[in-house]
């Protein structure tokens, strides 16, 4: 099951780096119109990749499928907190090329805070994970 679940993640890449060839690709831009489309396809793919990328993160080190198979609600709420910060976030941040130097600058700072938020999660859920793993092996 986590070796499925986890194509996910270079599918989402993948798709992600084709918009933005074919956003680039297209250059100079004749018709405004496609070009409107293929970076709104961009910006859709790329805020829905992070945040399963932070999905898939957090499920991983709380050791799901492999000593786990369910969240309990807790652990379900911060998840999707944190998802739902990080597809908002990056959904500001894309919009903020608009000429919104004040919005990008606060979501910069935002999407920084949110992955440092995430750095300690995944350490501390990867530590009590190694924990339990230890205790059953002995």
């Amino acid at each position: 099951m986590l070796q499925k679940a986890l194509i996910i993640i270079p599918v989402g890449k993948i798709c992600k780096t084709v918009m933005y060839a074919l956003y680039t690709g297209s250059c100079p831009w004749a018709d405004e119109l496609s070009s409107r489309y293929l970076i709104m396809a961009f910006v859709t793919v790329s805020t829905v990749y992070q945040s399963i990328y932070v999905g898939m993160l957090i499920l991983i080190s709380k050791g799901w499928t492999i000593m786990r198979e369910s969240l309990n609600r807790r652990e379900e709420l911060i998840m999707l907190l944190l998802m739902s910060s990080v597809y908002m976030s990056y959904s500001a941040y894309y919009f903020s090329f608009g000429g919104f130097e004040t919005l990008r600058t606060v979501t910069e700072l935002i999407i920084n805070f949110l992955y440092i938020l995430l750095g300690f999660l995944v350490s501390r859920n990867a530590l009590k994970a190694i924990e339990v793993l230890r205790e059953n092996r002995n």
